[in-house]
């Protein structure tokens, strides 16, 4: 791991109070939605949802900042409560931003429109460990730097232009590793160029991970080592099934055609 970079350490100094404060504001204002349910005595006939949109590193990967494909970036709290459905539950499985919707919907008795991503998680509620969704969650980041310069958060794409990306950091995340390829980007169709093989790649092994310290799991990349090929591969399929195949509307696929990436 580097050393946190001298810039940083401002930031690191002030972000103690800060942090605390809008986390603790954020509780508050939630506290007031509640209230405002209950003296409307619309608690017992409302879904709720609670969801963040991304994570945040404090330095960690030499990033400050929510740019990267990382568990800290990518990983975000999700609650739901529902007037009919047990209160406290808590689930482990993996399961993604995109399910909210039908979740919320489902939940509210109404059926979510027939092209919606995600998954109704409903069943968590009384079978915590239940299979709502293949195992698996799915994150992608790009980066406006050269793949061979080291990772900073000033290597993010905020204000780039979609065409101009260098390449997309695609991330699949299941039960026991994170795996992420960064693909070289078409900026004409706006696509990973599945026909380069990957600019770089990254495994993380999750195996024995609790939960209790998002740090420890991803500092040492293992994707070179021989006896974890097969977990790249594997995973490297997946992400090829949902990048380069579901971005081309079926029966298409990505492929080459004239000399060029298109849907075939």
């Amino acid at each position: 791991m580097q050393p946190l970079p001298l810039r940083l350490l401002p930031k690191l100094k002030e972000s103690g109070c800060t942090d605390y404060a809008s986390v603790s504001f954020a509780d508050f204002l939630v506290g007031m939605l509640l209230d405002k349910l209950d003296e409307l005595k619309r608690t017992d006939d409302t879904v709720i949802g609670l969801i963040g949109d991304h994570g945040w590193q404090l330095g960690e990967h030499n990033i400050w900042g929510k740019h990267s494909n990382f568990e800290l970036g990518t990983r975000v709290p999700m609650i739901i409560a529902a007037p009919h459905m047990p209160a406290g539950v808590v689930s482990s499985v993996l399961v993604e931003s995109v399910d909210l919707y039908p979740t919320v919907a489902a939940l509210a008795g109404l059926p979510p429109p027939p092209d919606l991503d995600g998954v109704d998680l409903s069943p968590l509620f009384t079978q915590p460990s239940a299979e709502v969704k293949p195992s698996a969650a799915f994150s992608e980041y790009p980066r406006c730097a050269p793949p061979e310069t080291p990772w900073d958060d000033r290597s993010s794409c905020g204000g780039t232009p979609r065409e101009d990306f260098h390449v997309m950091g695609l991330s699949v995340r299941v039960p026991d590793w994170r795996y992420t390829c960064w693909m070289y980007w078409d900026g004409a169709l706006l696509l990973p160029d599945f026909g380069r093989d990957p600019a770089a790649v990254e495994l993380y092994a999750h195996k024995g991970d609790s939960e209790a310290d998002f740090d420890l799991f991803e500092n040492d990349n293992v994707a070179a080592e021989p006896a974890n090929r097969p977990v790249v591969e594997k995973l490297h399929a997946m992400a090829v099934e949902q990048w380069a195949h579901g971005a081309c509307r079926a029966p298409k696929k990505q492929c080459v055609s004239g000399g060029e990436l298109a849907c075939c």
